[in-house]
């Protein structure tokens, strides 16, 4: 029922006038209901030499079919009218409630990615629910009328009634069948889409031709294909077969409840006018049973759409209920209090028991193997993964408060717009600040590049654009270090493999921007700096080293006392000096 609610509120809501005017549709099958009632009228007076009745029933006739018409080409513009409007509502909502998800925990679980998907992928199934609920509301409103007025023609005309309720038994099984085929077809659907998607991106498509993998990825297309399809296609035959046989029981009753009908009429039992209505309706009722199914059956279905839509909208709200944080563990800084994270279906921690306290202003370096929980302990800071345990706190308030902090991440977004938009992003409420941009580009090491565009700041970006250029990959870069540097005030600035694609000499001049320089100077006092590297050049240059390994800190310190005591910090230098004087050889 709240689904239900849900579907009617929103549809008033987009437009009261379009709602109400849809059940005009309702009026039209009223009237067309009335014809066969008209008919007999009309055949039973020219049988028995009434002419007025018969003239009476051809005015009724007249009337009902012209107006029924009318009425239902009004009702189903609107219907329409109404579904396109309330699908693009729902589309809308349901872009706003995954952007609302304050953590990226969704997209750490499979079973929440294969719901995501179904609910992505039916986004115009929502703006069908309505179009569905009045279509159940004409067809219950059709075939309950049309039952009436069948029954009272001869009351033989229950035996094809009976044998299509019979055939509404199988609604609930064609329903959950449809559910299970779904669901069997998410997960491969999801990995049609990733295969697709990676034979149409450019890099994608240069790696597939160097390696000669176009004929490898197209029989994989063509098996999760198959996969994809395959649930529903069983599930469509099975469900054919079964209406087949429910109509050749339907045809068998309807055969003998006529024969039976026209036995009554020639002993006098019934009138020669109630043997033209059962006629007319007979292939009405031959119709009552799949459409009371079928309504069903979209009844269900839209159901499970707005089920799966609540179901977004209750997650999203459980996220975003802010963790409770004891009011003596808040301080300064970052504050990371025993926490630990344990993704989705996971038999061990990521992180465990992690303490740490960062000052204001300070400059930490992470390292630490593949796995060792260095991207998983920076997301926690940053507010995008919550603590299984513990807590985390960012100047003073939880983590999930996300205007405190910024970042730059090894796997940055290439936005194919325009300069202003890639580095603008970074802080939105002053993306049309001009200075504010350019300022935030020079430390990032982008001005030259942007002021060498032919369009500058307003310049399309991508060759998949008309008047699109190309940029490299440090490039792309440069943009992104700029776009994590426009947010003024943060607490924290995390950087992940920052630098992975400058050429060494630019890497420098940006990490020692980043640690004592211009860069560091624009920060501020207050923010702490984050980075997850594997080159030793930022550490060398950090306040503080913290060594991770298999989630749990190992070492911390200044980079000169870990290099005193000989620990893994040490043998990681002495490793990385080994291979640079080799290279220098």
């Amino acid at each position: 029922m709240r689904a239900i609610r849900l579907l009617v509120t929103e549809a008033w809501a987009e437009s009261p006038a379009t709602f109400l005017l849809a059940f005009v549709e309702t009026l039209g099958r009223v009237l067309e209901l009335s014809r066969p009632v008209f008919l007999g009228l009309l055949v039973g007076g020219l049988v028995s030499d009434h002419p007025t009745s018969a003239v009476l029933g051809a005015l009724g006739f007249a009337v009902a079919a012209g107006l029924g018409e009318a009425f239902m080409a009004v009702g189903v513009g609107a219907r329409v009218r109404l579904m396109e409007r309330l699908g693009f509502r729902f589309d809308q909502k349901i872009l706003g409630v995954l952007g609302r998800l304050p953590t990226i925990e969704h997209l750490q679980d499979d079973e929440v990615n294969d719901r995501i998907r179904l609910l992505t992928e039916e986004q115009g199934a929502l703006g069908l629910g309505i179009n569905r609920l009045l279509y159940v509301v004409n067809n219950l409103v059709f075939a309950m009328g049309t039952i009436l007025v069948a029954v009272t023609a001869s009351w033989w005309m229950a035996i094809p009634l009976l044998a299509g309720a019979a055939a509404l038994l199988s609604t609930r099984w064609v329903a959950r069948a449809e559910q299970r085929a779904e669901q069997d077809s998410a997960r491969p659907g999801r990995m049609r889409e990733e295969l697709a998607d990676a034979m149409a991106d450019p890099s994608a498509a240069e790696d597939a031709a160097v390696h000669d993998m176009h004929a490898l990825l197209r029989r994989r297309l063509g098996e999760v294909t198959q996969a994809w399809r395959l649930p529903t296609e069983r599930t469509g035959v099975r469900v054919a077969l079964l209406e087949g046989a429910e109509s050749i029981l339907f045809f068998v009753a309807a055969g003998a409840a006529m024969v039976l009908t026209i036995r009554d009429a020639s002993v006098g039992l019934i009138s020669a006018g109630a043997v033209a209505q059962a006629f007319l309706l007979v292939t009405r009722l031959a119709g009552v049973a799949p459409m009371l199914k079928f309504t069903s059956t979209m009844a269900l279905r839209s159901i499970r759409s707005m089920d799966r839509y609540l179901w977004l909208v209750d997650r999203a709200a459980a996220e975003a209920q802010p963790a409770r944080v004891p009011a003596n563990r808040m301080a300064a800084g970052v504050v990371v209090d025993h926490a630990s994270y344990r993704y989705p279906g996971a038999s061990s921690d990521a992180l465990s028991n992690v303490t740490l306290t960062l000052a204001p202003g300070e400059v930490v370096v992470l390292l630490g193997d593949n796995g060792s929980g260095k991207s998983t302990l920076v997301n926690l800071m940053l507010g995008l993964l919550r603590p299984t345990s513990g807590a985390v706190q960012v100047g003073g308030s939880p983590a999930s408060e996300r205007q405190r902090v910024s970042m730059v991440s090894q796997d940055f977004v290439r936005y194919e717009l325009t300069p202003r938009d890639a580095v603008g992003f970074g802080d939105v409420e002053r993306i049309d600040d001009g200075a504010h941009l350019r300022d935030a580009a020079r430390l990032g090491g982008a001005a030259t590049l942007v002021d060498g565009l032919l369009g500058g700041w307003e310049q399309q970006l991508g060759t998949g654009w008309v008047g699109g250029v190309d940029l490299s990959q440090g490039q792309w870069q440069r943009l992104a270090l700029a776009r994590g540097l426009v947010r003024q005030g943060s607490m924290l600035m995390c950087f992940d493999e920052p630098s992975s694609a400058l050429d060494p000499e630019a890497e420098r001049v940006f990490v020692e921007s980043l640690a004592t320089g211009e860069a560091r100077r624009a920060l501020g006092d207050e923010c702490t700096v984050v980075f997850v590297t594997h080159r030793l050049l930022a550490a060398r240059m950090a306040d503080r080293v913290v060594v991770l390994d298999r989630g749990r800190v190992v070492e911390q310190g200044t980079p000169v006392d870990l290099l005193r005591t000989g620990g893994r910090f040490a043998e990681l230098h002495a490793l990385q000096s080994e291979a640079y004087q080799g290279d220098r050889g």
